[in-house]
């Protein structure tokens, strides 16, 4: 039994993204902001990405915050509806590298015409 079975988690994992084969084609249900326990029982806020597909959520650092914002624009509310693709690299945390879960930056004309009509529609 996998330890991902034994202490389940609706938060999503880098290990749900490889079990699910490498790639996870997601479509942003809504953008939240949820507190944490964090160091020293000092709460933290932090954004968490809700997914239309199934219970999973994606606690949103600064790295994908800035890859979805580079592809959907700074508003959050533009980027609902909108399908994304996660993936896996290898990132170094603590000193250590470690896999974590990152938005793949969709490149490509399709990617340029979207970013245009959001850029448009934030003016």
């Amino acid at each position: 039994m996998k330890l991902t079975e034994m202490f389940p988690s609706n938060l999503l994992k880098a290990q749900d993204v490889t079990d699910a084969g490498g790639e996870m084609e997601l479509t942003i249900f809504n953008v939240e902001i949820k507190d944490f326990d964090g160091d020293n029982g000092v709460k933290e806020r932090k954004p968490i990405v809700v997914f239309a597909e199934g219970d999973k959520r994606m606690v949103l650092n600064k790295t994908n915050a800035n890859r979805l914002s580079e592809m959907l624009g700074d508003d959050t509310d533009n980027w609902l509806n909108k399908k994304i693709i996660l993936h896996v690299e290898q990132t170094d945390f603590q000193g250590k590298t470690v896999p974590s879960v990152r938005v793949k930056v969709l490149g490509g004309k399709q990617a340029a015409v979207d970013s245009y009509w959001t850029k448009v529609r934030e003016m």
